[in-house]
């Protein structure tokens, strides 16, 4: 046998033990004969047991080059040791997760720090933004990721959404909050919710996702606005009737949302969020261009503004009339460096962040609620 031949058949025999390989650990460790219900979370884009250093000299000034990001064996972010210990559940996504802020700089840590200071004794507040996350994610979380959290009773439940609905969110977000009670009707949807493979490098892709190009209010990168940026004098014609529309279908998932709070024991504290793709220009309130795209049309933040207005509007009517509370922090004070993009937040925005919250949980009683 010549040694062409010979090494022909050393690299078939060595390609099918892995082939082999593979498929045996696919067997064994993914969803195909019993019914997992971590995996199927996976298509929530939910990540556990996760801890990465990310560099954060590319988005904001900072004595540290890198931050650490982790996430607990359930998928949660916070100093909490147990989930039964956890008062206060924080749900939303990328500006509630907080990527590239690090491990107790975020605003939930803010918020513990300071409502234990003002109750006199520890309050354990957790993170379980998800990173895309709209309100079709969110509700889809509390229908299968959290139940499967033991222990996991709080008692305010503080929805910071509204972000990721904003742009004409009428479906949920491809590869994001996709409810794993969706059936799985493709191939590809059939392997994100079976393998354990595939769910390997949803996990990977999540935690290492790049800074690439996206809707404005999705991006991680950074992006110093200045007044000439603001260059949009009216929002576009036919808007207002795409936002009554989405407004319309958010109210829907909002009041589902709110009913497993109720169903929990907890009470919600709805909160509107901070942006800045609006500012006044010269009196005048002007918007950015192209902040995101919906069936082919470019809308800008007059636009991006007008829709999140009517979310927090909808917000503020449900969870009032639902025993809950809402905070207009959207109304608060923010400065530039508070923002390393259009909507996401850097420590120190995080920081202010925290103490507009303790000062609204004071101020309306909810904090009360704590003691």
């Amino acid at each position: 046998m010549t040694r062409t031949r010979q090494a022909l058949y050393l690299a078939v025999g060595l390609a099918g033990a892995c082939v082999a390989g593979v498929l045996a650990l696919e067997l064994l460790l993914g969803n195909w004969w019993h019914a997992d219900p971590w995996l199927a979370v996976a298509r929530l884009n939910v990540v556990g047991d996760r801890r990465v250093d990310f560099s954060v000299e590319h988005l904001y000034a900072s004595a540290q080059p890198t931050i650490r990001y982790s996430r607990d064996a359930n998928g949660l972010r916070g100093s909490c040791a147990q989930p039964r210990e956890i008062e206060i559940l924080t749900i939303g996504g990328s500006t509630t997760d907080q990527r590239y802020v690090g491990d107790g700089h975020t605003w939930q840590d803010g918020l513990q720090q300071r409502l234990t200071a003002a109750l006199g004794r520890r309050v354990c507040v957790t993170n379980a933004g998800v990173d895309g996350h709209s309100s079709f994610g969110h509700l889809a979380a509390l229908d299968h990721w959290l139940p499967l959290v033991a222990g996991l009773r709080p008692r305010l439940v503080v929805l910071y959404i509204g972000i990721n609905d904003a742009g004409f969110r009428l479906q949920p977000n491809e590869g994001y909050d996709t409810s794993p009670d969706q059936p799985a009707d493709d191939l590809k949807s059939l392997l994100r919710e079976r393998s354990a493979l595939v769910h390997l490098a949803i996990a990977a892709r999540s935690v290492w996702r790049g800074l690439g190009a996206g809707p404005a209010y999705a991006e991680h990168a950074k992006r110093r606005l200045a007044a000439a940026d603001y260059v949009v004098e009216a929002p576009s014609p036919g808007v207002e009737a795409l936002v009554g529309r989405n407004t319309a279908l958010f109210e829907q998932r909002l009041s589902a949302i709110l009913l497993r709070i109720r169903e929990r024991g907890a009470t919600p504290v709805c909160v509107s969020q901070p942006h800045r793709f609006v500012q006044d220009v010269g009196g005048r309130r002007r918007g950015i261009a192209d902040v995101f795209r919906f069936e082919n049309r470019s809308f800008s933040g007059l636009d991006y503004a007008l829709s999140l207005d009517a979310l927090n509007a909808a917000m503020q009517r449900l969870c009032t009339a639902d025993r809950g509370h809402f905070v207009d922090l959207a109304a608060r004070p923010f400065a530039p460096d508070d923002f390393y993009d259009p909507v996401h937040h850097t420590p120190a925005g995080a920081s202010r962040i925290a103490g507009h919250l303790a000062e609204a949980f004071e101020r309306q009683g909810i904090a009360a609620l704590l003691r």
